[in-house]
């Protein structure tokens, strides 16, 4: 009987998987230790993340900000300021009138905050109104110029007449800005 000589595919096979058995004898011991080294680096951040200081919870962007705002006890003196500054420009303020407070937030999500409606009439010239405003802004960050009119009888004359429409923004005097809950009806 004779054999069949081997065909010249099969010997490229047989030569291909002696080649890979060879191969997976001299490298698998540094695949072994690539991949330990790999795990092991895997576990030591897993474990430095697991041991990082936790920060602390940060406080609510509601309260930051009714931290933030002047309490109402300085309300006469920064309208003071305000009419003061108008007139360092040359702003001639011939009334001011102030509305009642207005709560920030409804129910139990009111702050313990309020918005002061605020409202100045004068004269003066548009570089000055304009200046005047430009700085009381930069002054009081708890201001917001919620309205500015400025009008003239002709288009010749440099006074102008104006009504800006100041929101002056407070915390309540006997808050520490948190929160406040409003009792319902029927509730002590």
């Amino acid at each position: 009987m004779m054999l069949a000589r081997p065909s010249l595919p099969a010997l490229a096979g047989a030569a291909a998987l002696g080649l890979a058995a060879l191969l997976a004898v001299l490298a698998a011991p540094r695949w072994r230790d690539d991949a330990a080294r790999a795990d092991q680096t895997l576990r030591q951040r897993a474990n430095t993340v697991a041991n990082a200081p936790r920060p602390l919870p940060s406080v609510p962007a509601d309260l930051q900000l009714v931290r933030a705002l002047p309490p109402a006890t300085q309300l006469p003196r920064r309208i003071s300021a305000l009419v003061q500054l108008a007139q360092q420009h040359g702003v001639q303020i011939d009334s001011v009138r102030q509305s009642a407070p207005l709560r920030l937030g409804q129910g139990t999500a009111a702050l313990a905050a309020e918005r002061v409606p605020l409202r100045l009439a004068g004269t003066g010239a548009y570089t000055a109104w304009r200046r005047f405003a430009a700085e009381a802004l930069q002054q009081d960050d708890a201001l917001v110029l919620a309205d500015l009119r400025l009008s003239r009888n002709s288009a010749a004359e440099r006074v102008l007449a104006g009504n800006l429409q100041w929101s002056v923004l407070q915390r309540l005097a006997d808050s520490s800005g948190a929160p406040l809950a409003t009792a319902t009806p029927g509730s002590p």
